[in-house]
């Protein structure tokens, strides 16, 4: 497992927590006490119809908004209460994957994944594109994990879909975070490369032990894939519980329709 970023210290078996977290935008409450956690190694999938929320609670998780209320701790620390060179630290523990790849496609597929070093490589060599051995090794092994070291000095525009988000997987993994968000990572890819994809997150997550918390619409790919399942909507956590334990009951109350999903 990857060491423990300086200044945060484990506290208790969760990488990380939300505690009574709530969020309002006006008149529009987006979260409203929401609790849940992911311990390392375990791959938890947020699922919801759109509004549900989802997109509230990975802002807050970054530290990108603050929440009204409650805490989110990482390793510990209660991160939605830090600033400055604390916040940037808290940001380089975690990984985040997006529905876009977010590549430059001109460069070569090793070379994005060297822009996960950016936290810890000085300003000169990332100006000069001239990184260390140790973190071209890093970045290599990273590719490697995702199955794609053949692909590493290839241009990442010329690479598929699914090739391009495992690239962006392997790109957090050269970050060495500790949590692992993907936000609707597979929602433009076809279904063999979602699967592809989702394999790459669990298989990190079992053997990086990192947390990974996921983002989907589609139910099917939380039941193959998901440890457990956190059932969003109105901002409120419909249900916490082991993907063994997601029946269609839960499922048609999670996505019936409603008009009180706003954010």
């Amino acid at each position: 497992m990857v060491a423990a970023a300086a200044g945060l210290t484990m506290a208790g078996h969760d990488t990380l927590r939300v505690d009574s977290l709530s969020k309002r935008y006006g008149d529009v409450c987006a979260l409203d006490n929401v609790s849940m956690s992911v311990a390392p190694g375990e791959l938890v999938v947020l699922l919801g119809p759109s509004g549900a929320g989802k997109s509230t609670l990975f802002r807050c998780l970054t530290g990108l908004v603050r929440p009204d209320s409650g805490e989110v701790r990482l390793l510990g620390a209660a991160i939605n209460r830090l600033e400055g060179k604390a916040l940037r630290q808290h940001r380089r523990s975690v990984g985040l994957v997006f529905q876009q790849h977010n590549l430059v496609g001109r460069l070569s597929a090793i070379d994005n994944v060297l822009t996960g070093r950016l936290g810890t490589t000085p300003l000169w060599r990332v100006l000069a594109r001239r990184f260390a051995s140790a973190d071209r090794q890093a970045a290599l092994g990273s590719l490697d994990r995702v199955g794609l070291l053949d692909k590493a000095y290839q241009r990442s525009d010329l690479l598929s879909g699914g090739q391009q988000q495992r690239v962006a997987i392997a790109r957090v993994l050269a970050q060495d975070c500790r949590v692992l968000l993907a936000d609707e990572p597979v929602a433009s890819l076809d279904p063999e490369s979602a699967r592809s994809v989702l394999s790459d997150l669990r298989r990190v997550a079992r053997d990086e032990g990192l947390a990974v918390l996921c983002s989907l619409h589609q139910v099917e790919w939380a039941r193959q894939f998901a440890d457990r399942v956190v059932g969003l909507r109105s901002g409120r956590v419909m249900f916490d519980r082991p993907v063994t334990d997601l029946d269609e009951a839960l499922e048609s109350d999670l996505y019936r329709a409603s008009t009180g999903d706003l954010a």
